[in-house]
């Protein structure tokens, strides 16, 4: 559950940055947006550790 709640934040996280970056033509916010996204999606992939 730590785990989509941690997720969930990246998400949003990106969002704002890329608002905020993307409306003002800040680069280095929406950049670091994009980084949000991606660790977003690559823990979606990964999926949930088998043990």
């Amino acid at each position: 559950m730590r785990r989509w709640i941690l997720l969930l934040v990246c998400l949003i996280g990106a969002v704002i940055c890329y608002l905020i970056g993307f409306g003002r033509g800040i680069f280095v916010i929406a950049a670091f947006g994009i980084v949000l996204e991606l660790a977003f999606w690559l823990n979606v992939i990964k999926g949930r550790p088998k043990t």
